[in-house]
């Protein structure tokens, strides 16, 4: 029996002789093995001068007719159904093969995957690793996906259609696009670049020219390109489901995979009383975790106080995953890879350097039969931090519930760089989604969905290192990885998280089904709750009532910043509103009947603010003293937690998260500090 040709290169052409004998030599001449090559010639029936094409020496060559007519995308499903080689190639008829040895370089990609689940990119010289212009993908792909490409595709896109199935993949957190920038596969139909192009990759297709990275530039139809380009954007739902079954087959791959390790381990057991070790016992008295750390650079003070802490505690695994090399690293990716190397029932998992004595052993006393995650309360500023609250908006903005803790408390979520998880009952892993923020709080809110419980622990705030710092050389921010904050990040992080729990619906249903039953979870809602009712004052309600009850709430919004910033803004918004309902002779009036009250306080605030500005002087200087006037008169900007002044425009904050996190400074002069 003949074995099958190693790859299959698909060229639809017509009437370019020439240029296909052209293709042909090149092909011949730089592979390694020509002979396990299968070329497929996908001509139209009205063309028997390409038909004949079809004698030499070193190569398969084989025409598969077609009616004429048939769009690119129907060419090159056609060639894929006629083939027999393990790997498939689309080509045009109006290529170069530059690179000897290709079809090894390509061959040694294949073997690195063994699932087969991957894309092999060479460079055209014009797209060069912008985008996959000749792709190259196994037959497994090709049957999972049902087809090469789809069939609707007249001319462009169908590289795109196929790169955007992978592209997905990575962002599920399997990268398997290869690209061998030195296999050179020459498009000739360029044009030298010119001032003043633009590009094609456009949605809407209606540019015709793309500037390549390098000096040439391709030309497209535009009217063919645009409506390719509808057909791409129609069939964005159908690559994401492909995606989703690729990761799914590949997870499947790899469970079978680590099955056949396990049996392999165990079958190399002959004798039974050599598993007669001491290491085979467990103490009740010992509680083995893995601490796993990924870490920007381990070597720094921070790092090197963390690990010493943990060194010197018995019963502990450490793994420690260095970045230095590659600080911008994906960590809802690394913590994964961490999680799944872990060999113990629980992980602490640190992706920030802590600080603290005793708190890992009472983290672990908190692990119950109904708990996933257990976390530390945090260090922030001069108050302790437990869990988080949201934004009542539904933005995904967050903010610290702050307040020490004295026993095992429930919490929604955790935003830390600490997390302690209960492996053995609770499988979840981190959304590797997310660049580099709120992967930790989605992957809370998952496990109060899977019926577990996630608590802080009762011990001493443990004292961290943030890195989403306010302003350069600031201690303060949400406990986050190590690295430089990205405004930009964070809100494509928070835009996805928002629409995950709030745009779907699932936050409601938590809040509903596991959390109002709790009274420590549930009173949360009920401050943001009361907080509102503060701006409707009840018809029977009497002033000093009022006072009682609006003291009682502020006093508990304290201890939720964010919450205390939703009401500042919202109180501002109806003040502005309501100013605006009266007339401006209405104003007026008011104001001329009330002057003779009003100057003697005025003349009063005078003084003491003349007092104040030498005590600012005294502290500050005369600098510090300009400064703060500008603030006051609206020149410079005021503290990005102060919402809104009663006179001025409301300011809307321009990260509520960070002005939640920023400790809150008391104005003992009543200038903004």
């Amino acid at each position: 029996m003949t074995e099958p040709p190693t790859f299959s290169l698909i060229v639809p052409t017509r009437r370019r002789v020439p240029t296909l004998r052209r293709l042909l030599a090149s092909l011949a001449e730089t592979a390694a093995r020509p002979e396990q090559l299968e070329v497929l010639l996908v001509v139209d029936q009205d063309d028997p001068a390409s038909q004949e094409v079809l004698e030499h020496l070193t190569l398969n060559v084989r025409a598969v007719v077609v009616p004429p007519g048939l769009t690119m995308g129907a060419l090159n499903a056609t060639g894929y159904e006629s083939s027999s080689g393990r790997y498939l190639m689309l080509l045009n008829d109006d290529v170069v093969a530059r690179t000897s040895g290709w079809d090894d370089r390509m061959l040694g990609c294949f073997r690195a995957c063994p699932d087969e689940i991957l894309l092999v990119h060479v460079n055209d010289l014009i797209f060069g690793d912008e985008l996959c212009t000749f792709p190259v993908v196994s037959r497994r792909f090709c049957e999972l996906a049902g087809g090469i490409c789809p069939r609707e595709y007249v001319r462009y896109r169908i590289d795109d259609h196929i790169g955007d199935v992978f592209n997905l993949l990575a962002v599920l957190g399997e990268r398997r696009t290869f690209y061998l920038p030195d296999v050179v596969f020459e498009h000739l139909p360029f044009h030298p670049r010119r001032a003043g192009s633009v590009s094609d990759r456009s949605q809407s297709g209606s540019v015709i020219q793309r500037w390549a990275p390098r000096d040439r530039v391709y030309h497209s139809d535009p009217a063919v390109l645009a409506g390719d380009a509808r057909r791409f954007d129609a069939l964005f739902p159908r690559r994401k489901e492909l995606a989703l079954q690729l990761k799914d087959y590949l997870d499947g791959e790899a469970r079978r995979a680590e099955a056949a390790r396990r049996r392999q381990l165990l079958e190399s057991i002959r004798d039974p009383f050599s598993l007669r070790v001491p290491q085979r016992l467990r103490t009740a008295t010992d509680t083995p975790v893995t601490v796993a750390i990924v870490a920007a650079d381990a070597e720094e003070p921070g790092w090197r106080r963390c690990l010493a802490s943990l060194r010197a505690r018995k019963g502990c695994e450490l793994i420690v995953l260095d970045h230095r090399e590659a600080p911008d690293g994906h960590v809802p990716r690394e913590l994964n890879r961490l999680m799944n190397a872990a060999r113990t029932e629980a992980v602490l998992l640190l992706w920030g350097p802590v600080f603290g004595a005793g708190w890992l052993d009472r983290m672990l006393g908190c692990l119950g039969p109904d708990v996933g995650v257990v976390v530390p309360p945090l260090r922030i500023g001069s108050a302790a931090s437990a869990g988080v609250v949201f934004h009542p908006d539904g933005s995904g903005h967050y903010g610290p519930v702050l307040g020490e803790v004295a026993e095992p408390r429930p919490v929604l979520t955790f935003a830390s760089p600490v997390a302690l998880i209960a492996r053995a009952r609770c499988p979840l892993r981190f959304d590797e989604t997310y660049r580099r923020h709120f992967f930790d709080l989605d992957l809370g809110l998952r496990v109060w969905e899977s019926g577990l419980r996630v608590v802080c622990c009762p011990s001493p705030a443990v004292a961290g290192r943030p890195s989403l710092d306010h302003a350069p050389g600031s201690p303060h921010g949400p406990p986050y990885q190590d690295g430089p904050f990205s405004p930009e990040i964070f809100d494509a992080d928070r835009r996805f998280f928002a629409g995950q729990w709030w745009g779907e619906g699932r936050f409601d249903r938590l809040q509903r089904e596991v959390w109002d039953p709790i009274p420590e979870l549930r009173g949360l809602s009920a401050a943001w709750t009361e907080a509102e009712r503060l701006l409707l004052r009840g018809p029977e309600e009497t002033a000093d009532a009022f006072r009682l009850r609006a003291a009682r709430v502020l006093r508990e919004l304290r201890r939720l910043p964010i919450l205390e910033d939703a009401l500042r803004e919202r109180f501002h918004c109806r003040l502005q509103i309501a100013d605006c309902r009266f007339p401006e002779k209405h104003l007026c009036k008011s104001a001329i009947c009330n002057l003779k009250s009003k100057i003697p306080r005025f003349l009063g605030k005078v003084a003491d603010l003349l007092v104040r500005a030498r005590r600012r002087v005294r502290r500050e200087g005369y600098g510090g003293l300009a400064r703060a006037l500008a603030r006051r008169v609206g020149l410079l900007a005021p503290p990005s937690h102060a919402l809104g002044s009663r006179r001025g425009p409301v300011v809307l904050a321009p990260n509520p998260t960070l002005d939640a996190y920023r400790p809150r400074v008391e104005e003992e002069d009543g200038f903004p500090g």
